[in-house]
């Protein structure tokens, strides 16, 4: 399974070509910044450019992609789903929140979900 999840800041707008938008995450540890190239695709994309902008901070849930060009290795994040926690409103508004799910299957209703108090003692393996 290869999934990621990243939080940090967009350290540039999404710019769109084709299908495909590229930005920029800036993730702060305690001594260092790293950054981290993201690629969305297709719906996902435009949503990105939309949305997403310099400076919002941001939840990215996606896949780790590794490619390797003139003998150097480049680490991406091919974006799933981006929540923005908090974005810059040019109206002085306060931050909205917005969540953007790039192709994910929303669950059935119709699927009965167990929960603790409906497991007997004698189900239990422990």
């Amino acid at each position: 399974m290869n999934l990621l999840v990243l939080s940090g800041n967009l350290t540039r707008d999404f710019t769109m070509k084709g299908s495909v938008a590229k930005s920029c995450l800036a993730l702060q540890g305690r001594r260092i910044v790293m950054y981290v190239d993201l690629v969305a695709f297709n719906k996902g994309a435009e949503n990105c450019v939309k949305y997403n902008h310099k400076g919002d901070l941001v939840v990215v849930e996606g896949s780790l992609d590794i490619s390797r060009y003139n003998d150097k290795n480049y680490i991406s994040c091919v974006v799933n789903k981006i929540t923005t926690l908090s974005a810059k409103q040019p109206n002085g508004e306060t931050p909205i929140e917005t969540t953007d799910n790039f192709g994910e299957l929303d669950e059935p209703s119709d699927i009965e979900i167990d929960t603790v108090d409906d497991v007997a003692d004698d189900d239990l393996p422990f």
